[in-house]
Order: C-alpha cells, then structure tokens, then sequence
C-alpha cells in the first residue's frame, strides 16, 4: 500500500508509520509510531498537515487469540484515535475491514450482502465489526468521511513462502 501510494502522491506526499524504528525499503517520510500513542499520532497528523490517514495497524486472529487485550488496544484504542483524529482535523479515513467480521456459518457464502448477519468468533472479527460501526457512527455524528472493505485474507502483494492470511503484515499507517 505505502508503495503505491507513494507511486501516486510522490514521496513528499506520503508518511508510512510502524512500530520499528525504521524501515530503508520504503522511499518516504517514516515515523516511529505505537498506535495507540494518541498524543503521538495526532502531532504526527498536526504538524505535517494530513488530510488523508489509511490506517492500517491491527493485531490479526492467530496473535489476538493469545492477546486479546492486545488486540483490543491495537485494533480498537488504535483506530479510535485515527477516528478522533479524522474528526478534530478533517482528514478523510480508510481502515479496511475483514472477512473475519462474519463469522459463523449463517451467512451467505456466496456474493455475500453488506447487510449480512456478523457473528465474528475471533477479537479480531469483533474489534472490525466494531470498527465499522464505529466509522457509521463518526460519519453520521460528526461528518468523517470514513471508508472500509471487507477484505479476503489477502496480506501482501509480496510473494512469500507462506500462505494465507498470517499475522505477518507488510503494510504500514500511511
């Protein structure tokens, strides 16, 4: 994602965060960043005067079933701040969804509707649930033009020796 974007916007326009300190494969502007450092986050938004945050940090099933408060903190305290941010300076706001939002087996498998039945059985199913809501919510109450997909377990578009989704992600907060 940090790759294409930077193909589109130029590197100038374009900051990839991570909790690394930091990473030479990526040609842009890079902060170290835990995600649910508000203060953080938000001076990283301030001052460089971001009007668009694709957040994409979160503690994926296999790692939030052995941290769940993990997990919570990551994908839920995280992505709140991303919405509290988007909201206090109008910034517009991707955070992709899951297919790990259903859960269960009373749903169509097939050309599944948005308006299915979510019975997610892992926190991170339950932490994207949530955070599709949440964004309804902030669009609804407060303006944020906030978008998601339900993405299927697709990781990376680096070929790795590894299948299906993991909890390795090379994606970053851009």
């Amino acid at each position: 994602m940090t790759r294409a974007l930077i193909n589109d916007l130029g590197s100038d326009n374009v900051i990839a965060a991570d909790l690394v300190d930091s990473d030479p494969t990526i040609n842009c502007r890079y902060e170290k960043l835990d995600i649910v450092d508000a203060k953080k986050y938000e001076s990283i938004v301030k001052e460089n005067k971001v009007d668009y945050i694709v957040h994409l940090a979160a503690i994926l099933s296999a790692s939030g079933e052995k941290m769940p408060d993990l997990a919570y903190d990551v994908n839920v305290t995280g992505a709140q701040n991303a919405f509290m941010l988007s909201r206090e300076y109008k910034t517009q706001l991707f955070i992709p969804s899951s297919i790990a939002a259903f859960g269960g087996d009373n749903f169509q498998k097939d050309m599944t509707p948005n308006d299915t039945i979510l019975q997610p059985k892992t926190i991170y199913g339950v932490t994207k649930v949530f955070n599709e809501l949440l964004g309804q919510y902030y669009h609804d109450k407060y303006g944020v033009d906030f978008r998601s997909i339900r993405y299927p377990g697709v990781i990376s578009s680096a070929k790795y020796a590894f299948n299906g989704t993991t909890d390795y992600s090379t994606g970053k907060l851009c």
